[in-house]
C-alpha cells in the first residue's frame, strides 16, 4: 500500500510539474514561415574569398534579395486589441495549464504596434542586410568592393522597406545615391515585375480562385489543428468552444510570430508561450500549405508569372559572359531588392528545389524534411546569389556558374548537376536548362502570353 501511495504521489508531482512548467524552460521555436529571422536559417559563407578552382576568377554576381525584417502594417492594431480582450479571459475556467508567470505576462501584455506602423524596415532588418553585404563582400572582394561600385546596378520595388534594405546593403559596399546616382533604380509598382497583381491570369487563377487553398483549408479543419485548438484553450483556461480557427490563427500570427519578428529578443514572445514546439510545427506547416498554393507548383501560373525576373537573371548572366569575352564594359554586380515572392517564386520557376512529394493536407507526418519550407527559403532578408566565373585552362576560356541560396552553396539542382564541394557547372549546361529565359531564344517565355486571360 505504501509503495502504491508513493507512485501515485510521484505521478501527481510529474503532472503538476508539467502543467506548471514555464515557457522559459523550453527551447524556443524559431521557424515562422516568411516571418523567420534570417540569422536562424542562413548558411555559413567562407570567411575569406571564394574557393574558386585554380584558374577561375569571378566576373559578375546577380542577386535577388528580400527586404529585411519589417514592422507590421497598421491593420494589425485591431487584431492586437482583440488579443487584449482575450487576455482578460485567461483562466476563466480556473484550470489554466500555463504557469503563473506566463499567465501574468499575458494579462499584462500590451498592444505593441500602432497605427503609424506601415511595414517599414526595422533596425534589426537593416542590420540583417548589412551583415549579408559584409559576408558576400568578403567572399567576392573582386566584385563587391568600394572601387567597383561604379560598375554596380541596384534595383528596388517602390516600397520603403525594400528601398531602405537596398540602402543598408549598399552602404557596406561604400556607395549611396548621392555618390553613385546612376547605379540606383526604384521601379514603379505599376510597372513592376515584382508584383503578381500585375499579372491578370494570376489574379484570376490564384487570388480570385475560391478553390486554390483547399489543401490548406482541409488541413486547418483536420485533426492536427483541432488538437492544437484544444490544447491552446486548456493552456489559456478558456472553454474549447471559444477557441475558433480564426482566433487560433490570430494568436499564432498577430500575437506570436509578428511580435517575435519585430521585437527581437532571446526570450519567447508572450503569445508564443501558449503553443508547444509540436503545435508550432503544425502551424508552420499550415502556413506553408497556404503559401504553396500561391507561390509554387500547385498551379503553373503561381510561379510562371516571374518569367520577367527569371529572364532578367539569365539574361544578365548571358550578357556578362559575352561582354567579358569581348572585352566590353559590363557591370560587375546587378542586385534586385524585392519581396518574399521575388525569391521564392523565382526559385520555383528556375527549379532550385525539388517539386516531388509536395505538401498536402494528408502527408504532414512525412514532411519533416520537405523541400518547400518558407522559413528556410525566404526568411527576412532571404537571398539568391548567382556568381559567374571566367576560367582559363590550356589557352581556352570558359565560363562557369555557382549559386548560393541564403548563403548556402547549392549543389545538384536540375540546371547544375555538380555535387562537388564548389557546386560549379559550365555556363552552357546551365543555359540549356533555362532556354525559356534566354532573351531572344525561340522558346523565350512571354509575360504577355503567360498573363493574358
Amino acid at each position: 500500500m505504501i509503495k502504491y501511495i508513493f507512485w501515485v504521489l510521484v505521478l501527481l508531482a510529474v503532472v503538476v510539474c508539467c502543467h506548471a512548467m514555464c515557457s522559459g524552460q523550453q527551447r524556443p521555436y524559431e521557424y515562422f514561415g516568411t516571418k523567420t529571422l534570417y540569422q536562424k536559417v542562413n548558411g555559413k559563407l567562407p570567411l575569406k574569398k571564394s574557393r574558386a578552382p585554380k584558374g577561375c576568377s569571378p566576373v559578375f554576381v546577380f542577386g535577388l534579395i528580400r527586404h529585411g525584417a519589417r514592422l507590421a502594417s497598421s491593420e494589425i492594431v485591431p487584431e492586437l486589441e482583440e488579443l487584449l480582450e482575450l487576455a482578460k479571459k485567461i483562466n476563466s475556467t480556473g484550470k489554466a495549464q500555463l504557469c503563473k508567470k506566463d499567465i501574468e505576462e499575458l494579462r499584462n501584455w500590451k498592444v505593441w504596434a500602432n497605427k503609424y506602423a506601415n511595414r517599414n524596415l526595422t533596425e534589426y532588418g537593416a542590420e540583417e542586410m548589412r551583415g549579408i553585404a559584409k559576408r558576400y563582400r568578403n567572399l567576392l572582394p573582386e566584385l563587391l568592393n568600394a572601387s567597383n561600385t561604379g560598375n554596380h546596378r541596384y534595383f528596388s520595388s517602390n516600397f520603403s522597406r525594400t528601398v531602405d534594405s537596398m540602402m543598408a546593403f549598399t552602404s557596406v559596399l561604400g556607395t549611396s545615391p548621392s555618390t553613385n546616382p546612376d547605379a540606383y533604380t526604384v521601379v514603379p509598382n505599376n510597372e513592376s515585375s515584382f508584383r503578381n497583381d500585375n499579372c491578370p491570369k494570376y489574379v484570376r487563377d490564384v487570388d480570385d480562385n475560391p478553390h486554390v487553398e483547399e489543401e490548406y483549408e482541409s488541413f486547418f479543419a483536420g485533426p492536427y489543428i483541432r488538437r492544437v485548438k484544444r490544447k491552446v484553450a486548456r493552456r489559456l483556461g478558456i472553454r474549447h468552444s471559444e477557441m475558433s480557427g480564426d482566433l487560433l490563427w490570430l494568436i499564432y500570427s498577430s500575437g506570436c510570430y509578428y511580435q517575435q519578428w519585430v521585437d527581437v529578443k532571446e526570450d519567447v514572445a508572450p503569445w508564443c508561450r501558449v503553443f508547444s514546439r509540436r503545435d508550432l510545427k503544425i502551424m508552420e506547416y499550415a502556413s506553408d500549405l497556404e503559401d504553396y498554393a500561391q507561390r509554387s507548383f500547385q498551379s503553373d501560373i503561381a510561379f510562371k508569372w516571374t518569367c520577367a525576373i527569371a529572364k532578367d537573371v539569365v539574361g544578365a548572366i548571358v550578357n556578362a559572359s559575352e561582354n567579358h569575352l569581348e572585352g566590353n564594359f559590363q557591370p560587375t554586380a546587378r542586385l534586385i531588392f524585392g519581396h518574399s515572392s521575388t525569391v521564392a517564386v523565382t526559385a520555383a520557376n528556375m527549379g532550385l528545389y525539388e517539386r516531388e512529394d509536395p505538401p498536402t493536407s494528408e502527408n504532414f507526418r512525412y514532411q519533416k524534411y520537405r523541400a518547400f519550407r518558407m522559413s528556410q527559403m525566404t526568411p527576412s532578408a532571404g537571398n539568391i546569389m548567382i556568381v559567374l566565373y571566367q576560367c582559363s585552362a590550356q589557352d581556352e576560356s570558359t565560363y562557369k556558374v555557382q549559386t548560393f541560396w541564403n548563403e548556402r552553396l547549392l549543389r545538384g539542382y536540375p540546371a547544375c548537376r555538380s555535387t562537388g564541394p564548389i557546386g560549379m557547372c559550365d555556363l552552357d549546361t546551365w543555359l540549356e536548362s533555362y532556354h525559356q529565359f534566354v532573351p531572344g531564344s525561340e522558346t523565350e517565355c512571354s509575360m504577355e502570353e503567360i498573363c493574358s486571360v
